[in-house]
């Protein structure tokens, strides 16, 4: 919890002292997870995103993958990801990324859950040959509101760990969300809330606001 709140009240100094570019943006993320095993699973997760006010599409990113549970508590995974994006002139640009995971669940009760996820990233863009790597590291708080709704708060800080001809190295973007959780159906679940994204990569720096939709299934 203190890492989210640290990051929140960098996001917001950082917002006062520099010149921002601001957008509203809509985010849709739909994740199917296969039980293979008892620990082993399979997923797919599809994202498509739209900018301006979601009048355009920005970019699609389908990710597979498998994640094997290790404990009660902690889980690896990794897989690959293609990444589809859409300029100004809806030209396509393409990239390239292989994925690790490890997650663990580092408090749980009956009415709280504190998870956080550690994903390393290499990303190959199109006619580039030069391979970016990059560490997400996610905190996600969860909070039992009712029998059927759950108050979630997550935060995800990136870094780029080299540079590159497209990548610069450092923090690039930091990603806030709160929102509200309900399963809607006995293997399905919904997460719908803002998401404040700060890119610091960008010139000048951007903060998007952003309509995030999350959907969850497991077979």
């Amino acid at each position: 919890m203190k890492f989210i709140i640290y990051i929140a009240l960098l996001t917001i100094s950082n917002s006062v002292c520099a010149e921002i570019e601001r957008d509203d943006r809509i985010w849709l993320t739909y994740q199917a997870d296969y039980n293979l095993s008892p620990r082993l699973k399979a997923m797919v997760q599809i994202q498509p995103y739209w900018r301006d006010e979601g009048s355009h599409r920005d970019q699609i990113t389908i990710r597979p993958g498998l994640y094997y549970q290790v404990s009660n508590s902690v889980f690896v995974g990794g897989g690959y990801a293609y990444n589809l994006g859409f300029n100004n002139s809806n030209q396509h640009t393409h990239e390239q990324r292989i994925w690790e995971d490890i997650g663990v669940t580092l408090f749980e009760d009956s009415a709280y859950k504190v998870q956080e996820r550690t994903r390393f990233e290499h990303r190959q863009f199109e006619h580039q040959g030069e391979i970016s790597t990059g560490l997400r590291q996610l905190v996600k708080v969860s909070v039992q509101l009712s029998t059927l709704y759950t108050g979630i708060i997550s935060d995800e800080a990136y870094f780029n760990l080299n540079r590159t001809a497209q990548v610069q190295s450092g923090f690039d973007q930091n990603r806030l969300f709160l929102g509200i959780g309900r399963k809607i159906l006995t293997a399905t679940n919904l997460e719908v809330g803002y998401l404040n994204q700060y890119v610091a990569i960008s010139a000048p720096d951007r903060m998007n606001h952003i309509i995030a939709l999350n959907i969850s299934q497991s077979f």
